[in-house]
């Protein structure tokens, strides 16, 4: 790994890359209280946006004494790669495991708690499947854990199939920022942000999403750990059955689902107290699991 150093850092951050399995300089960030942390926590970002975005819910963290640390997907924010490609969605999991490892190693008498977001709680949900033995707990928030049946169905997903194999970085979606969240200011930051992707998502990376989600949905029902999941009813990205669908089948003794009424795909960005709510509840159960 290597340091380097962010204009926009403040001083309880610090700015490294590494070099994953299949060859690309990964960005990460690590969010450090000033003693010496009771706990760790994890936070994986959402398709086409970047690990910085999470500051407000990391500075939160971070003041209860807890180090947050993550890092920027493959093709996203400030890591290499082609924008929102990735040939398999095993290697976003790789990259997970990795840094979570190495902090483990760095801190291996303290608990771990992961955070996904969207495509990111896709990838958290597998990353635990894989390796529960490295979490203590999980907080998904607007997890992408059922495709939309209006909009993935068998027609389109053949015809991506097809595009993935010929053309795998053609375009064939796009993300509304309307539907990020009801803020307007976030909604104009998130469009305003040079490290977000605002092109279309990409045939194999959407195959790859298609073929996630159903690997999930077959093996959900194993997760045993505690689990926070969280999500808007009117998220129009992310579909809100998949929450349910987790809630209902995980063995977890320890499961909460919070659905919060009016919200869009950014619960914890939300207009008015409504992001603050939730960074704070996810804070409280945070506190609450370690």
């Amino acid at each position: 790994m290597d340091n380097q150093s962010n204009s926009e850092d403040t001083e309880t951050q610090e700015t490294e890359y590494f070099i994953n399995a299949i060859g690309k300089r990964i960005f990460f960030n690590s969010w450090k209280p000033e003693k010496e942390p009771r706990a760790l926590v994890q936070i994986v970002h959402g398709a086409a946006e970047h690990c910085l975005q999470y500051n407000d819910l990391a500075n939160l963290l971070v003041a209860k004494d807890i180090l947050v640390f993550g890092h920027d997907h493959v093709g996203h924010g400030q890591s290499d790669g082609d924008r929102v490609h990735v040939d398999t969605f095993h290697t976003y999991i790789d990259d997970v495991i990795k840094l979570a490892s190495d902090l483990k190693m760095k801190y291996p008498n303290i608990p771990l708690i992961l955070i996904g977001h969207s495509m990111g709680g896709l990838v958290g949900t597998m990353t635990i499947l894989e390796r529960p033995d490295l979490y203590q707990g999980t907080v998904l928030i607007a997890a992408a854990l059922q495709s939309n049946p209006e909009t993935a169905t068998p027609m389109r997903i053949w015809a991506a199939k097809i595009l993935a194999y010929f053309f795998p970085q053609m375009g064939i979606a796009t993300i509304d920022p309307n539907c990020i969240s009801r803020d307007p200011d976030v909604v104009k930051k998130y469009t305003e942000d040079p490290l977000n992707y605002h092109g279309p998502l990409k045939a194999r990376w959407a195959v790859g999403m298609i073929k996630a989600i159903a690997d999930v949905e077959q093996k959900m029902a194993d997760i045993e750990m505690p689990l926070l999941i969280l999500h808007g009813t009117e998220d129009k990205l992310c579909n809100i059955s998949g929450s349910k669908r987790l809630h209902e089948v995980a063995k977890s003794t320890d499961k909460t689902l919070k659905i919060y009424e009016g919200f869009y795909h950014q619960i914890h960005k939300e207009v008015g107290e409504g992001g603050p709510m939730v960074r704070q509840e996810i804070v409280d159960w945070v506190l609450a699991h370690i």
